[in-house]
């Protein structure tokens, strides 16, 4: 059966069109302000209203406001389990590249909320892996894609694990970190420990169909801006947006199941 997931803070209301616009104005009204502490508890206050308007006029100020403000918009997103939260937070991480304190905070947010919708960008990254622009966060984007859990992250995770496996020229300074995340990366989306490159890619390629039809899915629910999880087999209701497709924790049973 379907299970609602309750937020780990509160379970989170719909706001009314009047509550929305009359936080839209305020936040206006304060940000248009040159005090950064009225500006941070602005938006602080703003994001109690949990209406995509409301997300979307943060990704402004998270790319060019100041490291205070934007750092209390990276936290403070993570309370808000909208779609539009991690659109905004995964628009605005190259624009803190260079700000790596605001860079890991947005990046941690994006793993707590578990939107999967940021998993491409972030496999995307970790293809730049040697890049000065975002090497000092590698660890941090690995980090990410292991609380997402994607099964699309599994290829991408190997490639690097090869190129650290066999490397062609000087070692990162973090690649001893880098290296770790991955494995510990491919251990919680697969919940196998293999050590090579070599047996990840046997593993993977024997029993890929069979783990894709256990995943579990977790929907959003438009309506109630609640959480929805849903067993493989089991239909999704209307008016939806996925927020993950996982396997459950640990150890897959499908050695066992092929057997039968």
């Amino acid at each position: 059966m379907m299970s609602v997931l309750l937020l780990a803070l509160l379970t989170q209301q719909v706001p009314t069109e009047t509550q929305v616009d009359a936080a839209w104005r305020k936040l206006k009204e304060e940000c248009a302000k040159t005090d950064v502490p009225a500006r941070v508890a602005a938006i602080k206050e703003a994001l109690q209203t949990h209406h995509e308007k409301i997300i979307k006029a943060m990704e402004e100020l998270l790319k060019g406001d100041s490291d205070a403000v934007r750092m209390a918009i990276a936290e403070t997103l993570v309370t808000v389990d909208h779609p539009a939260t991690a659109d905004v937070l995964i628009a605005c991480l190259a624009s803190n590249y260079k700000k790596t304190d605001v860079a890991k905070a947005i990046l941690r947010s994006i793993g707590e909320l578990g939107y999967e919708t940021a998993a491409s960008k972030l496999n995307d990254l970790i293809g730049r892996y040697g890049d000065g622009e975002i090497q000092p966060i590698m660890p941090e984007i690995v980090g990410t894609i292991a609380a997402i859990r994607s099964l699309s992250s599994v290829d991408p995770l190997l490639t690097l694990l090869l190129k650290m496996e066999k490397p062609t020229g000087k070692a990162q300074p973090n690649e001893e970190a880098v290296k770790r995340e991955v494995e510990v990366a491919l251990n919680v989306l697969l919940g196998e420990d293999f050590t090579k490159v070599a047996d990840w890619k046997q593993w993977w390629t024997a029993y890929k169909p069979d783990l894709q039809g256990m995943l579990l899915k977790t929907y959003w629910i438009k309506k109630t801006h609640q959480r929805i999880q849903l067993k493989p087999g089991e239909k999704a209701p209307a008016d939806v947006v996925l927020v993950w497709s996982r396997l459950p924790p640990g150890k897959q049973n499908i050695r066992r199941n092929k057997g039968k």
